[in-house]
């Protein structure tokens, strides 16, 4: 199932790599002379972090694409779809778990698809959808795709801390937090993940 969703996502992307540079990239990337960086030093990684983006983890990403590729605008698309496909497999491992959870609780009556099947479509479903299309092709928002990416796999480490033994589940409890504020250092709609939580709490937990 990861192959089929890796392949997926990259033939339906694979005719946006050269795609040209659009409307935002030209101030927070083209022309943001901070996100330049030359060699990776302390002093130019934080010059980088305090860009005026104002979302530290994705100027990091930039400059760090900058620093390997310079303006070679493939490499930048490879990354946004190599993002997009992370957080993909994150939502069929969020599916896969929230599934197997009802299936604990409400019990599933046996059909031609299984739960690794129905949440393999969930994720198909999701990747192709042509809502993703801005996030992925236009590079500047790659800020969106990586607070989706980070998003879900706190999600997901969430629901191992949850359905989790043992005092490891914690650790999947700290990831979770760690990952969380990664992806409002992307984007700032990553702080709704709580509530999001708080929802499915409601929902499967009770």
């Amino acid at each position: 199932h990861f192959i089929l969703l890796v392949l997926l996502v990259i033939v339906t992307y694979s005719n946006t790599l050269d795609a040209s540079w659009h409307f935002d990239d030209n101030p927070n990337i083209l022309h943001n002379k901070k996100i330049q960086i030359t060699s990776i030093t302390w002093d130019e990684i934080k010059e980088a972090i305090y860009s005026p983006v104002g979302r530290p983890i994705a100027s990091l990403s930039f400059a760090l694409n900058y620093y390997l590729t310079g303006h070679d605008i493939i490499s930048y698309h490879l990354v946004n779809i190599s993002i997009h496909i992370i957080c993909t497999v994150f939502v069929y491992l969020v599916c896969v778990r929230t599934l197997l959870l009802y299936n604990e609780t409400y019990g599933i009556k046996q059909s031609l698809l299984n739960v690794t099947d129905i949440a393999l479509l969930g994720a198909v479903l999701w990747a192709v959808h042509p809502i993703q299309t801005q996030a992925v092709t236009y590079i500047v928002q790659r800020m969106t795709s990586m607070a989706a990416m980070f998003y879900m796999i706190a999600f997901y480490c969430y629901l191992l801390f949850r359905t989790g033994r043992g005092n490891g589940r914690w650790g999947c409890l700290l990831l979770a937090l760690l990952f969380w504020i990664a992806g409002i250092g992307s984007k700032e709609n990553a702080i709704l993940l709580p509530f999001a939580l708080l929802a499915y709490e409601a929902a499967f937990f009770r």
